[in-house]
């Protein structure tokens, strides 16, 4: 992708959050890679919010432009496979994502969260179009936390699905360049094709029976399943992954698409 959004990279001690810093510049259509081991006000899908001390998490955001609805679809889950790829790298246990963009690591017993993908669409105020911002989160060290100080039920670090291994688990700045790396191979993948296939490897909903709420989001499902659609959530088995990235879910003999929605798998995936 052109201007490579990667070739202005910025490190910061501390942030309110790399995302809004991130959106600065996509209104201007300027490429820009944010990152920090200190986020003080970040949040995820959903308004959801967490903390961790400086050092343990990496917070990194970067802006692209949008040149096509396959494009804008497919971001966030080809970020969530970098991420995925990267939090593999620094525990050396098996990584997954749930769709659409959880990244999650397997403890031994069952997968636990350890980051996520927050996309934002920008119109530039220059007349250059759209602009995405993208924002990875992925927890490296020590334990997670709720904005109140709580740990967080599922959640996980790079450094505690290592466990006992000996691992020596990279902090959060550190993990910048494996990102990176990783990203830059995501991105390059042909949409849809090697997309799908890259992402069917990784994805452990598919198979799952899962409920989607759909958040009240007239988008989230075509109008000619609306019928099949009940109480603002669809219910059933997610059985793969269609060209637009959509989840394709077995429910009441259809085949319904689902473009977004908060996903929550019936039984454990193993």
């Amino acid at each position: 992708m052109n201007p490579d959004p990667f070739a202005n990279l910025l490190l910061l001690t501390h942030t309110q959050s790399t995302n809004d810093d991130a959106a600065a510049y996509a209104r201007r259509g300027e490429a820009v890679a944010i990152a920090t081991d200190r986020q003080l006000a970040g949040r995820g899908r959903l308004g959801r919010q967490w903390h961790t001390p400086a050092g343990n998490s990496l917070a990194f955001s970067f802006t692209t432009p949008l040149t096509s609805p396959l494009q804008e679809s497919w971001l966030p889950l080809l970020a969530a496979l970098a991420a995925a790829g990267v939090a593999a790298e620094c525990s050396g246990v098996h990584a997954g994502v749930k769709w659409p963009n959880d990244i999650l690591l397997h403890d031994g017993e069952k997968w636990r969260k350890a980051g996520g993908v927050l996309c934002e669409k920008i119109t530039a105020e220059n007349a250059s179009g759209n602009w995405a911002v993208v924002g990875i989160g992925l927890n490296l060290r020590g334990s997670v936390s709720g904005a109140d100080g709580r740990p967080l039920p599922g959640a996980i670090s790079c450094e505690q699905a290592a466990g006992a291994r000996g691992r020596s688990v990279p902090a959060a700045l550190e993990a910048v360049q494996p990102l990176l790396n990783q990203l830059r191979k995501a991105l390059r993948l042909q949409l849809p094709e090697e997309s799908r296939s890259r992402y069917l490897e990784m994805c452990v909903t598919i198979g799952e029976r899962v409920r989607v709420d759909l958040l009240g989001d007239p988008a989230a499902v075509d109008p000619i399943y609306s019928g099949s659609v009940k109480d603002a959530e669809v219910s059933g088995e997610a059985v793969g992954i269609d060209d637009n990235g959509r989840l394709l879910i077995a429910s009441r003999e259809k085949i319904i698409p689902v473009a977004v929605g908060d996903v929550h798998h019936l039984r454990p995936a193993n």
